[in-house]
């Protein structure tokens, strides 16, 4: 089954839509985090540095638009894949790649640059050295999902 090439801008609108997702999920689960730490803790408790509250917003979601971005232009060139099996499973890792990447390198410069520890580094050289296995792993696990969640949508 052939499918109808989108183009470069409805493959990057697709990419930011998901970026806009994300970000509505994060704010979500952020708002969460934050009331159940209020009731646990008290106000006193939850007190969070302006700067970086504003570093951990740029960097989340910053990085969802990037890696949507990055993945709508990838998808873009690379769409014809997805007719194959084989295909999903590169186009999968190419996508998991970018968008697990982008969200793993956002969070690396942000704790090495403004000290915001968000995956909980013991220093800045291992979140350096973390940061490619963090990528392969994601991307291994995209390759493998991605074909399920493809073929289950056509069915």
């Amino acid at each position: 089954m052939h499918r109808i090439q989108r183009s470069l801008s409805e493959c990057t609108r697709t990419g930011l839509l998901y970026a806009t997702g994300f970000t509505v999920l994060a704010a979500i689960g952020a708002a969460i985090g934050g009331a159940s730490m209020l009731v646990a803790r008290g106000p006193a408790a939850v007190r969070v540095e302006p700067t970086q509250a504003m570093v951990a917003v740029i960097a989340i979601v910053g990085s969802y638009y990037v890696a949507g971005l990055l993945g709508g232009a990838a998808h873009y060139f690379m769409q014809e894949l997805a007719d194959q099996y084989l295909g999903q499973v590169v186009l999968s890792f190419v996508l998991g790649g970018i968008a697990y990447g982008t969200i793993a390198l956002s969070a690396t410069v942000a704790y090495v640059r403004f000290g915001l520890n968000m995956f909980d580094f013991r220093s800045p050289a291992q979140a350096w050295h973390v940061l490619p296995s963090i990528v392969l792993v994601a991307a291994v696990l995209t390759a493998i999902l991605g074909p399920l969640v493809w073929r289950a949508r056509r069915t």
